[in-house]
């Protein structure tokens, strides 16, 4: 029984899409609950050190927890991938490890 999903079903998992077990809003909360900066502030252009540091984190959180693309996070945060791509690689694992335990022990 390898029963298709409809049309409407795959359109609803694309644009909900959630592939790992955190949304980006969620991670965005959590890094704003982390570090003080104001999620305005992390969703802006600013080039201000802590903000940016915030900015990637976030950014390295959604590319771990919720596997989205560089182009889908840069599209999402008004970027271009390759921008996220520098910004994630420059993010120590650890850091983003800490950040999911945050969510994991909000919810």
């Amino acid at each position: 029984d390898n029963i298709s999903p409809t049309p409407q079903a795959v359109i609803n998992k694309w644009v909900n899409r959630i592939d790992g077990d955190y949304d980006p809003e969620e991670l965005l909360r959590a890094v704003v609950h982390s570090t003080g900066v104001t999620a305005a502030n992390i969703k802006s252009r600013s080039r201000n050190r802590t903000i940016v540091r915030a900015r990637h984190l976030w950014w390295a959180a959604v590319r771990h927890y919720c596997r989205f693309s560089y182009p889908e996070i840069g599209y999402m945060s008004g970027v271009d991938h390759t921008s996220v791509l520098v910004a994630v690689r420059k993010v120590p694992k650890e850091v983003v490890t800490a950040l999911g335990d945050i969510c994991a022990s909000r919810s």
